[in-house]
This record gives structure tokens, C-alpha cells and sequence, in this order.
């Protein structure tokens, strides 16, 4: 068997197999062991022979002559080993030979098998020089191997040596070095999913992409998230390939203002809720800018919690690929921006008992053309300074829905229109 074609065929096995590359070099390394011991086992048996023909060329027995190569001299101290006798049986021979071979590619060399005439001693001593070398590879390749073995693992183990020595350094109270530790053992999976996130987007094509997304959308990850349900398979598939993993401890508070979180384990609570495995979080407010209509309490973990989150620019990025989601999107918008405008103003009337004059923290949002992409409250006066019944109106470009997404920017107030004019962007 050629060595070049074991090599391909233990690749293309590995492919279809999917073993790890650690598993694939060991045995990589060890069938070179075993093809080195093999040939050269066989070579010491030819030489062997070889040797008894120029030295014994009148046909003797050797049972019954001289002992002249290292076979001889086996059966004269030790016996013969092989069933019926060692000139019968070629199998026993390579045996003997391959157990010489081994000893002396390991460094053992019981001894036991040596050389007895001039060829032998340059064939052994050709051997031992080769088998230096492969034995050097051999174990090289096993240090590489098992040093690599675990490089997750290595790193966990280095980043905790330097946490506890910056909490050293900076004397921290006991109860803490201990918190720290337990974030660091429990959040240790959360660097490989990140490493693997990196590892598809750098090194998979697209199209493989989305099949592997596919498979998550049968776990029904999205379905809480209204307006994902809406979306085209392809822009949800889009979708779970930007999330990206995030973990929090005991007591803590998700702060992630322009983001949508989606519990994978642990629990949270937030306003007497709870929020578990499969829930999620700022679902609205992502699409929102306002300040006013985005003031969500923010959850605090009771557990550890592993979730995914979703950030505003992400949710842009697919607006712009996937013009169909843009208009989903904006709808979607729209919707929740109207319900909690309403749901804002009656607070701010049962509270203050007149809402307009709190109508001017509603953010105002603008386009590069200037054109008004905001909420606004429109009042009519009717020249006692009463206010009438007011409307909630959305205005914007509806050529542009990815603008709507934008953090505010202030801009100059409009000014005011008079009795019986009517504004070209208002919507009633």
C-alpha cells in the first residue's frame, strides 16, 4: 500500500466521517509508525536470507550448521519460537523481525535480536539512523497534537490565571473573587459560540449559511417576536445569523437600550414579569427612537442567563438588503408607535390633566433631505387656548422606512400654522 494514497483515503474519510483533527493526526502518526516497522521488518528478513545464501551456499541445514545471522542465534540461545520451525513458517519470521524493528524505533533495544555478519550491521545501523528521525516526527506530532487538543480549554485556563491575579493586584474582597470565578466557569461556552459565529461568517459560503439557519427557525426561536412572523423565510434565516450571544450573572441588570434580547436559559424578571427560556425583550422598542415611547424597565437576571441579542443596526441592515422587510417593518413600526402614543398621552393626562404641554418630549427625527421622520401631536386652537380633541399623526417618508430607525437628531421647530391652514405631510 503507498503511503501517499493511505493519507488521501484517511482525508476523504475524515470528510465524510466529520471525526476531529486532533483523532485524525494520531492516527495519521501512528500508521506512519507501523508502515515504517513494517518495510524495514520486512527488509531485515530479506537481508537475512540474503546473507545465509552467500555464507551457506552448499544448502545446509541450519538447524545443524553454524549460526550466521541473527535468526540463527535466536534459535541457538532461546529456542526455536515458531510452530513447526522457524525455516516453515515465513508468518513467525516477520513476526521476529517486526518486534526487532519496533524495539529499535522506540529506543527500547532489549538486546535480544542483533546483528551476526557485516550486511546485517549496516542494515541495522541505516535503520536506527532512519528511525531517529521517525520517531522524532512521531512524537512531535503527538505533543502538537495533545498541546492542541483543547485550545478553548488553554485559553479558559490562561484568562483565569490573570483574572486572579488582577483580583490580587487590586485586593478584592473575597465574596467577589469568588462571584468572578463563577461567572468565568459558567460563561466559559460563551467564547466558543463566538468563535464559531466568527467561523461561519469568515470561512462558510452564504448559501450553507442559510441552510443551517433554516434548521433554527424549526425550534420556533421567533415566535414571540410579532413582526418576525410576518417576514419571509430568507429574512428570518438573515435574522438568527446576526444574533449574537451575550451572558449575565446572578442580580444583574440587561441594560441594552437598543437592543432585542431573546432568552435562551436562566430567568429574568422585569414589572413582576418573568421571562424564561424562549421569551424576549425590547421586541417594540427596537423599533422605536423616541425616548418618550422606549422607556422600558430594563430586566434583571435571577439565574445566570445566556440569551442572543439583536442590536438596531442589525435590524437596519436588513431593512436595506430586503426591501419586502423594510415595508413589514415600517408597518410594524407604525402600529406600535400609534398604541404607545396613545397609551403615553392618556398617562400624561391623568396625571398632569393636560398632556400637550408634554407633547414637546416626543424626539423629532430628521432625514439628510431635512424632511420630518418622527412622531408629532398636532393641536388645534380655537382662539380661547382651549385644546380641542387631539390627533395623533405619523409623519415621514415612506420612500425611506430605514430612516425611521435612526437615532434622533434635534432640528428647528416648526412653526406654528394658523386657523385654517393645512399641513401637506400631515396624516389624518
Amino acid at each position: 500500500i503507498r503511503l501517499t494514497r493511505s493519507v488521501r483515503l484517511l482525508d476523504r474519510w475524515n470528510t465524510s466521517v466529520g471525526i476531529p483533527y486532533a483523532y485524525a493526526q494520531v492516527l495519521l502518526v501512528v500508521g506512519i509508525a507501523l508502515y515504517t516497522c513494517h518495510w524495514f521488518a520486512c527488509a531485515l528478513v530479506f537481508v537475512s536470507g540474503y546473507a545465509r545464501r552467500v555464507d551457506d551456499g552448499s544448502g545446509v541445514n541450519r538447524k545443524q550448521g553454524d549460526a550466521v545471522n541473527w535468526l540463527d542465534i535466536v534459535i541457538k540461545i532461546k529456542g526455536d519460537p515458531c510452530v513447526p520451525d522457524a525455516y516453515s513458517a515465513p508468518s513467525c519470521v516477520y513476526t521476529l523481525a517486526l518486534y526487532w524493528a519496533s524495539l529499535t524505533l522506540t529506543g527500547v533495544g532489549y538486546g535480544d535480536i542483533t546483528p551476526q555478519n557485516q550486511l546485517e550491521y549496516a542494515f541495522v545501523t541505516f535503520f536506527m539512523m532512519a528511525s531517529g528521525f521517525v520517531w522524532a516526527f512521531v512524537l512531535g506530532s503527538l505533543v502538537n497534537v495533545l498541546s492542541n487538543a483543547d485550545p478553548h480549554g488553554t485559553l479558559f485556563r490562561q484568562n483565569m490565571d490573570d483574572l486572579n491575579e488582577l483580583m490580587s493586584r487590586r485586593d478584592l474582597p473575597q465574596a467577589l473573587r469568588v462571584r468572578m470565578r463563577v461567572y468565568l466557569h459558567e460563561s466559559a461556552h460563551i467564547s466558543r459560540l463566538k468563535n464559531q459565529k466568527l467561523l461561519l461568517e469568515n470561512l462558510v459560503s452564504q448559501g450553507l449559511q442559510q441552510e443551517m439557519s433554516r434548521l433554527y427557525l424549526e425550534t420556533n426561536m421567533l415566535k414571540n417576536i410579532y413582526w418576525a412572523k410576518d417576514l419571509h423565510q430568507e429574512v428570518q434565516c438573515h435574522l438568527l445569523r446576526l444574533l449574537a450571544p451575550c451572558f449575565f450573572g446572578p442580580n444583574e441588570q440587561i441594560i441594552l437600550p437598543d437592543c432585542m434580547v431573546l432568552f435562551r436559559t436562566g430567568i429574568a424578571t422585569t414589572r413582576g414579569v418573568i421571562l424564561r427560556e424562549g421569551d424576549a425583550w425590547g421586541v417594540e422598542t427596537i423599533l422605536l427612537v423616541s425616548l418618550v415611547l422606549t422607556k422600558d424597565a430594563y430586566p434583571r437576571t435571577l439565574t445566570f442567563v445566556e440569551a442572543v441579542k439583536l442590536t438596531r443596526e442589525n435590524l437596519q441592515s436588513i431593512m436595506k438588503n430586503f426591501p419586502y422587510a423594510a415595508y413589514v417593518l415600517r408597518h410594524a413600526q407604525i402600529r406600535t408607535a400609534t398604541r404607545r402614543g396613545f397609551v403615553w398621552a392618556a398617562r400624561m393626562e391623568k396625571e398632569t390633566g393636560n398632556w400637550i404641554e408634554h407633547a414637546s418630549q416626543l424626539n423629532i427625527c430628521t432625514d439628510e433631505e431635512g424632511q420630518l421622520v418622527s412622531m408629532k401631536f398636532r393641536k388645534e386652537s380655537d382662539g380661547q387656548k382651549k385644546a380641542e380633541a387631539p390627533v395623533l399623526q405619523v409623519v415621514g417618508n415612506r420612500r425611506r422606512p430605514t430612516e425611521f430607525l435612526r437615532q434622533p437628531t434635534p432640528t428647528t421647530p416648526r412653526t406654528p400654522r394658523t386657523a385654517g391652514t393645512a399641513d401637506a405631510h400631515d396624516t389624518e
